[in-house]
């Protein structure tokens, strides 16, 4: 896997970066459907509020990893 631009079309765990969020570091992503739109809650663990944020995900311009498989 590398890091795309290219929003996620579908959910699970991914990580998410954007210049200038989560004091430039990567942060978990969830991303589930909520017909008929796709959602992401931000998991920003390095920002001092540490505010869990959902919103659309084509609300969001950075760069995306995953899906991320989860061990079994």
């Amino acid at each position: 896997m590398t890091w795309t631009s290219t929003k996620p079309t579908t959910g699970g765990w991914y990580f998410y970066r954007e210049p200038g969020k989560n004091m430039d570091k990567p942060m978990a992503a969830w991303v589930f459907h909520h017909p008929p739109f796709l959602f992401v809650t931000l998991c920003p663990v390095q920002e001092m509020k540490r505010v869990l944020h959902t919103t659309r995900v084509t609300h969001h311009d950075g760069e995306w990893w995953g899906p991320v498989d989860l061990p079994k």
